[in-house]
C-alpha cells in the first residue's frame, strides 16, 4: 500500500499524494488502542480521492485493523442528525411494542430495552450469535422523508460511502426496487446507564444476504463533554479497547462486522439528561432486505 513510518505517521504516496494515516497511540494507557490496531485517515483526503481510499480502507480492515475517519462529517451536519432525533422525540411519543415499517412511514422512535424469551435465547444458541440486550433511544430515519437539508446531506454522504466499500451501486439501498432500502438508525445511549452488549454483526449480514462485511459507525458526540464514562468499545486480539477516548463528533469507524463490539454503559450513577441531549450518540446505516423487513 506504500506506507512509510515517518516519526509515528504512515505517509501514503500512492500516486504522487501525501496523505496521512495516523497509527498514534491517542488514548489513556489504561485504554489505549494498540497502536499497530487502528489506521486513521483524513475524512478531506477521503472526500477527495474516493475510491483509492476506499480500496486502502477495505485493505487495512482485511488486516484486522479498525479504521478511523477523521472529520468526515462537519459540525453543523452532526448537529443537525442529532437536533432531527431531538425533534421527532418531542414531536411524537415513543412507539411501543412490534416495529413495523411500512414503505412511505413516517420517521419513529423507541426504546430499545428487550427482554427476550427463552425460544429467543435457544434460536440465538442454534445461530451460534450473542442475544443483543441493550438500553437506547433508537430513532428511525427513512430516505422517503424530507429532513433538514444538512441531515439529508448527511445520510446520503454516508451511505455512498458505504456503498463503494459494499463494492456496489451508488444507489443500492436506496433504490428499493433492486431489493434493499436503507433504515438510518440514529442512537441516543442516554445516561444512566444506556449500553449495549458485546455482539458481532456478521450474522445480521448472512441474514440479509450481504457478502459485504463493513460496518460504519458515524460519532455524533464527544466523551468528557456529552458523557464521562463508558461508550464504543471494540474487542482486538483479545482485548476489549476504548475508541470514544480520543474519537470526536463527525468522524467515523469502520471496522470488518465480525469484529465483537459494543457500548459500555453511559454514565451508569448518574440521572438522564431531561432535554434529551446528553449523552452517546451514533448514526448508522443499515441496508434491510425489502422483503423482510418492509411491508408494502
Amino acid at each position: 500500500m506504500g506506507f512509510q513510518s515517518v516519526a509515528g505517521l504512515a505517509v501514503d504516496r500512492l500516486g504522487g499524494s501525501r496523505s496521512i494515516w495516523n497509527f498514534q497511540n491517542r488514548g489513556p494507557p489504561m485504554q489505549s488502542i494498540p497502536t499497530e490496531m487502528i489506521a486513521e485517515i483524513s475524512g478531506d483526503a477521503l472526500r477527495g480521492a474516493p475510491q483509492k481510499y476506499s480500496d486502502q480502507i477495505k485493505h487495512v480492515i482485511g488486516t484486522g485493523k479498525v479504521v478511523l475517519v477523521r472529520g468526515y462529517l462537519d459540525r453543523d451536519a452532526v448537529h443537525s442528525v442529532r437536533e432531527t432525533a431531538v425533534a421527532l422525540n418531542r414531536a411524537q411519543p415513543a412507539t411501543e411494542g412490534k416495529l413495523i415499517y411500512r414503505d412511505g412511514c413516517d420517521d419513529i422512535h423507541n426504546r430499545e430495552a428487550p427482554q427476550f424469551r427463552f425460544r429467543d435465547r435457544i434460536r440465538a444458541k442454534l445461530e451460534r450469535r450473542s442475544l443483543r440486550f441493550r438500553r437506547f433511544h433508537g430513532y428511525k430515519l427513512f430516505l422517503w422523508n424530507k429532513h433538514d437539508d444538512h441531515c439529508d446531506q448527511a445520510i446520503h454522504d454516508i451511505i455512498l460511502l458505504r456503498n463503494r466499500l459494499y463494492g456496489a451501486e451508488p444507489d443500492f439501498a436506496v433504490d428499493m426496487t433492486k431489493g434493499f432500502f436503507t433504515m438510518v438508525c440514529v442512537q441516543h445511549y442516554e445516561r444512566g446507564g444506556g449500553y449495549l452488549t458485546e455482539h458481532s454483526d456478521a450474522n445480521f449480514h448472512a441474514r440479509q444476504g450481504l457478502v459485504t462485511h463493513f460496518e460504519i459507525i458515524t460519532l455524533l458526540s464527544k466523551k468528557g463533554v456529552d458523557y464521562d464514562e463508558g461508550g464504543l468499545f471494540v474487542r482486538l486480539n483479545g482485548r476489549k479497547v476504548s475508541v470514544d477516548d480520543f474519537a470526536d463528533p463527525g468522524d467515523l469507524v469502520i471496522y470488518d462486522v465480525k469484529q465483537p463490539h459494543g457500548c459500555a454503559a453511559v454514565d451508569a450513577g448518574e440521572v438522564a439528561d431531561p432535554e434529551g441531549r446528553r449523552g452517546r450518540w451514533i448514526m448508522l446505516v443499515p441496508p434491510y432486505s425489502v422483503a423482510d423487513f418492509l411491508v408494502t
